[in-house]
């Protein structure tokens, strides 16, 4: 029987190609560390406080670290303790949401300034398809006392299986395969654990580890195997391109106490719930913020300023590195260095939906090549559409390649991609 390779329909991220994001999550630089996170969380200026996953030092990149970040933001203001002042937050995503929510409660009046059309930010879902599909965080890294445990309906997601690997033009690897790059990739972490206070980059003690232990793998196919697997531990996990990625600080913690669970529905509704009753003023995108003697003026794009006694800025971490959003007086030094090392990585999602599972059972794998394909990543969705699906996974200068494409032209590589690589 005939198994159709190719989807019939797709949506994407838009993650990278907005330049309202510019990316999807932070990661360390090589000069970067932990501090640098937490500087972030203290008050910046008189009555400016930041809020994002981006200063969450014990969950980086992800939900949790978005929520409890502007929770804590809130709680910041709160014990200045003057609720008959003014608050505004920028951006409408998960951080500027949980700051304005507990503010709005304890009587403040909070104002809500969002640049794009949606609230939600990087946890926003997309249902073009017809059912509901998140196109930023889909896990819940810790299910036990994740903050939006009971908001959404999820299920427990197994360990990713290296031996669900396949090589293009060469088909799934095999078990002695995975044994020998484990084996090699083992060590090569545990070389990299060595490289301590040295500002590395990931690629750059790669290459160190080469050339001073000679941890070089076997064969042309273990090579190209090896270099998915770092890929995908470091360029789709954790979002970094190899080469900004801080080695010392590649893994930062990021797990509450449970397990790993993918968010199967109800996403959209959670964030409605925190959205509702405040007042947010949407396609207002905030270019400067400049202090008085007393209040904040928080001017916008449209021309328009509001005053403001307190100001969360919830917006990625990119809005103030690259000086989008302007601050007057200008943020100070530790700040500004603090802001450079943190970089912001480039993932894009593509949901394909398929006439049948052409992957079988698996509900996730990878695929790698001589070089990075288009896609690399898979997770099967099936649970969250109903219907079979793949959410595949594309990184770097790929990540914006993939939004950037038709749909057609997305229906046509997926396709092709997985028929060169013997899924099946």
């Amino acid at each position: 029987m005939h198994i159709s390779m190719r989807p019939t329909h797709s949506v994407v991220s838009d993650w990278n190609s907005n330049p309202l994001f510019g990316g999807v999550y932070s990661f360390l630089r090589p000069q970067g560390t932990p501090d640098d996170r937490q500087r972030l969380a203290q008050e910046i200026l008189p009555n400016l406080w930041l809020a994002g996953e981006y200063n969450w030092a014990d969950g980086p990149g992800t939900l949790h670290g978005a929520v409890f970040s502007g929770e804590r933001a809130a709680h910041n203001v709160l014990a200045q303790g003057n609720a008959a002042q003014q608050v505004i937050v920028i951006g409408a995503g998960l951080a500027g949401l949980s700051a304005a929510q507990l503010l709005s409660q304890q009587g403040y009046a909070v104002t809500v300034l969002e640049a794009s059309p949606f609230v939600g930010g990087r946890a926003r879902s997309d249902s073009s398809m017809g059912v509901s599909v998140p196109l930023g965080g889909a896990w819940l890294h810790g299910h036990q006392s994740h903050p939006l445990a009971s908001d959404v309906s999820h299920v427990a997601w197994p360990n990713w299986q290296p031996v669900n690997t396949f090589l293009v033009d060469h088909g799934q690897i095999s078990n002695a395969c995975v044994e020998r790059v484990s084996a090699l990739l083992a060590r090569l972490e545990s070389h990299w654990n060595t490289q301590t206070g040295l500002s590395l980059s990931v690629a750059e003690a790669r290459q160190r580890s080469a050339e001073e232990n000679a941890l070089k793998p076997e064969n042309a196919a273990d090579q190209h195997v090896l270099d998915g697997w770092i890929r995908f531990a470091y360029s789709s996990l954790i979002s970094a391109p190899l080469h900004e990625l801080s080695v010392e600080h590649r893994e930062e913690p990021y797990f509450l106490t449970g397990q790993n669970h993918l968010i199967t529905g109800g996403l959209p509704d959670a964030i409605a719930r925190r959205a509702a009753g405040l007042d947010i003023k949407l396609n207002q995108q905030v270019l400067a913020l400049e202090k008085s003697a007393s209040q904040w003026a928080v001017r916008t794009r449209d021309g328009q300023t509001l005053l403001a006694d307190h100001v969360i800025c919830a917006t990625p971490v990119t809005a103030l590195r690259d000086e989008r959003l302007h601050v007057s007086p200008s943020l100070p030094s530790d700040v500004q260095r603090c802001l450079s090392n943190i970089g912001f990585g480039k993932v894009a999602k593509t949901f394909f939906r398929f006439p049948e599972r052409c992957w079988g059972d698996r509900l996730g794998f990878l695929i790698t090549g001589p070089t990075a394909p288009p896609y690399e990543t898979f997770v099967d969705m099936t649970q969250v559409t109903g219907s079979p699906t793949l959410c595949a996974f594309s990184t770097g200068e790929n990540a914006l390649r993939a939004e950037q494409r038709s749909p057609e032209d997305r229906l046509n590589v997926v396709s092709e991609l997985l028929i060169r690589a013997q899924v099946r």
